[in-house]
């Protein structure tokens, strides 16, 4: 445990000193270099450095769906990890993991179309 929290605070801290945007050495999306399109992730890195910096603003802009879903899917986590009895089966029949699976499926999808028709940097 110790070492995954080592290499977590190790990357956290590369993120936080190298701009994605002009290190030649941070790695590259493949899929937006073969095709010139951008998947779902592109920008993340971007976004993550903005983050650390404290521009959520830039973040937002270098990807919206991430800084979209990241935050609801922990709320979801902490939710049901805190709750107990009657609510904790409520959840979980509301939201089985065959339903959370095909809404961040579809919108990640969704998000992959729009982003390369409106929103492609």
């Amino acid at each position: 445990m110790a070492a995954v929290a080592a290499v977590g605070i190790s990357a956290i801290a590369v993120y936080r000193m190298a701009d994605p945007s002009t290190s030649w050495w941070m790695p590259q999306c493949p899929f937006l270099r073969i095709t010139g399109l951008m998947c779902p992730g592109c920008g993340a890195q971007r976004a993550l450095h903005a983050l650390l910096q404290g521009d959520a603003a830039a973040a937002f802009r270098f990807n919206p769906f991430l800084l979209t879903i990241v935050p609801l899917a922990g709320i979801f986590l902490l939710l049901r990890g805190i709750a107990t009895g009657r609510r904790r089966q409520a959840i979980d029949r509301h939201f089985t993991t065959k339903r959370i699976f095909y809404f961040l499926a579809m919108s990640t999808m969704a998000w992959w179309i729009i982003r390369n028709i409106f929103y492609h940097q």
